[in-house]
């Protein structure tokens, strides 16, 4: 259960990333 909800924000700070460096 943990380990999903820090998945999803790892994804959403990758993807925030990755607009931030497009």
């Amino acid at each position: 259960m943990l380990l999903a909800e820090l998945e999803k924000v790892n994804v959403r700070i990758m993807y925030k990333t990755v607009r931030w460096e497009r």
